[in-house]
């Protein structure tokens, strides 16, 4: 099957490509930017293209070249205190972006499968297990852009594209890059362990949990929504189950080869933070037999073994 996928340079999407040529399915990647390490797959042949989202004429282009039978839109401003530096330009390209290439898959690729990734900031702040029909009442500003790209979505679903939604949970996993909590805790462990810093590990609220599935199982999802043996909808994907930040945290520093002490940076706490996140996954199970296969520990473990990969490597 022909792939196009959006979005491809960043973590999810080197992960994804990798998912894809494993399944022998033939990919067109475009990125904004140069494809790091990270998304380069370890096997097959991928066909990169530079794409700018904003720029409808370039992306209707770049999709009829493609000519896919399957499109995933990972392309977003996804890092939270980015999208707040500049709600405009994040909502242009969750938005807005995802206008140009739905609209060019109305236009030269009618009849391919459209993979939608969201988000679970899409859902109204409420405790408990967040279910495809939990109400939708986004708390950030993220959460709004990608409601805007759901609701884009559903009115292309509605003219005839076959297009799905795949609302993400948290996701981790080796590769990704150290804004995040989990792999900013591992960047900062390789370091201690070097002596490049302080033995002090520099921490936001770890009281707070979140629902994290390795991306390996996450891409594998998205791999499953677009092959044709699910239903058309929405679908969250999940572990199930949520788990405190301090939690993952205090793994990470079990595996480290020198003691660490903790400092609470006010930098790193973010006001209004939801307590608790969880998702059901139970939809997308019945659809599609997926359920996660990595263990977090394991996952934890091969996040710290990158990082400390990258520090030795650094000047």
């Amino acid at each position: 099957m022909r792939c196009f996928v959006t979005g491809a340079a960043g973590f999810v999407g080197g992960h994804l490509l990798r998912e894809l040529l494993s399944a022998g399915h033939e990919v067109f990647a475009a990125r904004h930017r140069a494809p790091s390490k990270a998304s380069e797959p370890a096997e097959g042949n991928v066909a990169w293209q530079s794409l700018d989202l904003l720029d409808a004429a370039s992306v209707a282009r770049a999709v009829e070249r493609a000519a896919p039978e399957a499109v995933v839109h990972l392309g977003a401003v996804t890092f939270v205190p980015e999208v707040e530096r500049d709600r405009a330009h994040a909502y242009a390209v969750n938005a807005s972006g995802t206008l140009h290439v739905l609209e060019a898959v109305r236009q030269t690729a009618p009849d391919a499968r459209f993979l939608l990734v969201s988000s679970s900031h899409v859902y109204a702040p409420l405790e408990g297990s967040l279910a495809e029909s939990t109400p939708l009442a986004p708390a950030s500003f993220y959460g709004v852009t990608k409601l805007a790209a759901e609701r884009l979505a559903e009115h292309y679903r509605g003219e005839g594209l076959a297009v799905s939604v795949a609302r993400a949970f948290n996701h981790i996993g080796p590769g990704q890059a150290p804004l995040f909590a989990i792999p900013s805790f591992a960047q900062q462990i390789a370091e201690i362990e070097l002596a490049r810093r302080p033995p002090r590990l520099d921490v936001g609220n770890l009281a707070v949990e979140r629902d994290f599935t390795d991306v390996r199982d996450v891409v594998r999802a998205y791999r499953l929504l677009i092959e044709g043996g699910a239903p058309i909808g929405t679908y969250n994907v999940a572990s199930g189950r949520a788990i405190a930040i301090g939690s993952l945290l205090e793994a990470l520093r079990a595996r480290a080869r020198v003691p660490i002490d903790l400092h609470v940076d006010p930098r790193r706490l973010r006001t209004g933070e939801q307590r608790s996140v969880c998702g059901s996954a139970a939809k997308l199970a019945e659809a599609t037999g997926w359920s996660p296969d990595h263990e977090l520990e394991a996952s934890l473990g091969e996040i710290l073994d990158a990082a400390r990969a990258v520090a030795a490597e650094a000047p």
